[in-house]
């Protein structure tokens, strides 16, 4: 009898050993969530145009809508997902914006007040107003000291102008060029570019 208790006492212990060791191994290996300092209303993600700009900023401005906001307190940021990209690789651009102020305020982030452009040197190669479609204007308001992020642009590594809109653009220089993005959303413009390689 005293065996056959020693003998489930333990049979017990296993178990409560077993149970301790699988939990801890599902913590571990659990798949975590990516944080993403993207902010967007809705459930569904805008797709950009192959020429224009898509806009996903903050919350849409209604009828009781905060005060405009001064344009010397909006910061736009120029982001992009990688520092190089080697050949076939197509950079994404992004366009990221705080209120700085201490009160929320309402702004015009609309693709009609956005832009994006590529230089190297003295020398632009690409800008999204060259051959932007269509565009918006979409007030919105922000809140002080929240960044809010424009949905992803992918740039073709091409030249653009107004007047290759239709037709074949030539590649821009790789094979380590160095270039820089630079974004304005209003009167709001980058006080500095993302430098990014390409290969």
């Amino acid at each position: 009898m005293y065996r056959r208790r020693r003998a489930l006492v333990l049979l017990g212990l296993i178990i409560l050993i077993v149970v301790a060791w699988v939990n801890i191994a599902n913590a571990g290996n659990g798949s975590r969530t990516p944080v993403s300092v993207t902010s967007r209303s809705g459930s569904s993600t805008p797709t950009p145009t192959a020429t224009g700009l898509s806009t996903a900023i903050a919350s849409p401005a209604s009828s009781s809508a905060a005060a405009p906001c001064d344009p010397r307190k909006i910061a736009v940021t120029p982001l992009v997902d990688a520092n190089s990209f080697e050949a076939g690789q197509l950079p994404k651009f992004q366009i990221g914006i705080t209120n700085t102020s201490k009160e929320a305020c309402t702004y015009n982030v609309g693709t009609s007040q956005m832009s994006m452009t590529v230089t190297s040197g003295n020398e632009t190669y690409w800008s999204s107003v060259d051959c932007q479609a269509e565009s918006s204007d979409t007030m919105a308001v922000l809140t002080p000291g929240k960044l809010e992020v424009s949905a992803p642009f992918e740039w073709s590594r091409e030249y653009s102008s107004p007047d290759t809109c239709s037709g074949t653009r030539e590649a821009v220089p790789a094979g380590g060029a160095s270039y820089y993005l630079n974004v304005q959303v209003g009167t709001a413009k980058s006080a500095n570019g993302f430098q990014f390689l390409l290969y």
